[in-house]
């Protein structure tokens, strides 16, 4: 029993440390969530928290810090490899005898080589090698190793462009959806109050049973409308908290009356040639270009022989006695040319030139691909701007319109159905100025975009 009980308690205490292990591991910063803000935040920090907390942004830093890896491993061939060992070995094998006993400075004038004895050896020893010449592996690997790493920080500022933009949209359709709210809010308000004004009437006889049913029928719709708002408000919300990195369960507050300016040219033509400067995915696939020409080049170089510099010291002793006069050292250079290796080398280089043509024209259909983006965000924009003159507008006119059917309907001169139609003119009428708003911020939003001007914003917002 006293057996059981100490097993029990050693058990139970390794538990205990198995489960504070586990809460350390699952305690680590990387696994942590964001805190989530508790008061409206603003569009700017919206993007700022996206930068910060984006899994696609914290995805892409891993790969970098990997490159940046892959460049240290590269610039370990420029440095000589130096390695200590120690070995024990046992054995009547003829070749070991002769060579380990020899080496201990001990091997018998009239030794029997094809009978050996069980001999006993412990060697220590240190060798070097070193790389002198290697076709230019070397320096082409560590210029690809650096193009990578440039590649993957243009890869960051490719998801941040789209990141940035991305939440900016998100952010402006949230902000649609509350406008819409409001809209829909007051129509059912507005439809409520003449509908109890119209039971009353229809109650005393003095308006048709029909137009307590256009009203029921015009209630029923405005709600739904509401309905339909809130549904794309909280639709717009979980996208937003998800780009955020807090996950579509999470309420975020926004403040109103956002607007993000970005500044950019004009003309279409100012902006292409900005784009193809800027365009991370243009600046990325220029360097797998350059990667791909590397890569020949290695390839090309297994034409070429490679020179090896080598040396060792080492002791040998059969009792560990490592004495100064058993020393055992040597200085080697190696040649090597390889002459035939059934066409390998012609093939490999073959490939990588296959390689380059193809990863050029893909760079070609890329720039083809960034002036059409272009052309279409800078088409988005001068479409939004011309509606948004339109509805603002047509918000005036179906305003007044409004108003004085409201009077004439109140006077009794229009029937229900044409006061509806004016409410609903009314009401469209600011739906769509109000979408034509955002979409034009967001317009703007888009052609910073397509020029590439949202990659690296926040360190140019700090600067």
């Amino acid at each position: 029993m006293i057996f059981m009980t100490k097993q029990r308690k050693v058990s139970i205490w390794l538990i205990h440390l198995l489960l504070i292990m586990t809460n350390l591991a699952f305690s680590n910063d990387t696994l942590s969530n964001p805190k989530i803000p508790d008061h409206p935040i603003s569009l700017e920090n919206a993007m700022k928290m996206a930068l910060t907390q984006s899994q696609e942004i914290k995805k892409v830093a891993a790969r970098i810090e990997q490159a940046e890896i892959g460049m240290k491993l590269a610039w370990a061939a420029f440095f000589p490899k130096v390695d200590f060992y120690t070995e024990y070995t046992k054995s009547n094998d003829p070749i070991a005898y002769l060579m380990k006993v020899a080496r201990q400075r001990k091997l018998p004038p009239n030794a029997n080589f094809n009978q050996p004895p069980t001999f006993h050896n412990y060697e220590i020893g240190m060798t070097f090698q070193y790389n002198i010449f290697q076709g230019g592996r070397k320096f082409y690997t560590k210029d690809l190793a650096g193009s990578v790493i440039e590649e993957e920080k243009l890869e960051r500022e490719s998801v941040e462009n789209k990141l940035i933009a991305s939440v900016i949209n998100t952010y402006y359709d949230a902000l649609v959806a509350l406008d819409l709210i409001k809209i829909a809010g007051e129509s059912v308000a507005t439809v409520e109050t003449q509908l109890r004004l119209m039971t009353v009437r229809f109650n005393t006889g003095g308006v048709l049973k029909s137009d307590v049913l256009s009203l029921e029928v015009r209630l029923a719709e405005v709600k739904e409308k509401l309905v339909r708002s809130k549904n794309l408000h909280q639709r717009a919300l979980a996208n937003l908290a998800t780009l955020l990195g807090f996950g579509p369960n999470i309420k975020l507050e926004l403040l109103a009356n956002e607007k993000q300016q970005m500044d950019y040219p004009e003309s279409y033509d100012e902006g292409v040639n900005i784009a193809l400067r800027q365009r991370p995915e243009a600046q990325k696939l220029f360097e797998k270009v350059k990667q791909s020409q590397i890569a020949l080049k290695i390839s090309q170089s297994a034409y070429l022989p490679s020179l090896d510099l080598m040396a060792s010291r080492f002791y040998d002793a059969e009792d560990m006695a490592f004495y100064e006069d058993r020393n055992n050292w040597g200085i080697y250079l190696k040649l090597n040319w390889n002459l035939f290796e059934g066409g390998k080398t012609q093939g490999e280089i073959a490939r990588a030139k296959k390689a380059l043509e193809e990863i050029m024209a893909s760079y070609k259909h890329l720039i083809l691909q960034i002036k059409l983006d272009v052309k279409n965000a800078y088409l988005y924009i001068e479409d939004a701007n011309a509606r948004l003159k339109v509805t603002e507008s047509s918000v005036i006119s179906a305003e007044e319109s409004y108003k004085l059917v409201k009077n004439q309907y109140e006077g009794g001169s229009v029937t229900i159905s044409r006061y509806l139609e004016a409410e609903l003119d009314r009401n469209q009428a600011k739906t769509r100025a109000i979408i034509a708003f955002y979409d034009k911020a967001k317009g703007q939003a888009e052609v910073a975009r397509a020029l590439g001007l949202w990659g690296n914003w926040n360190d140019k917002e700090k600067k």
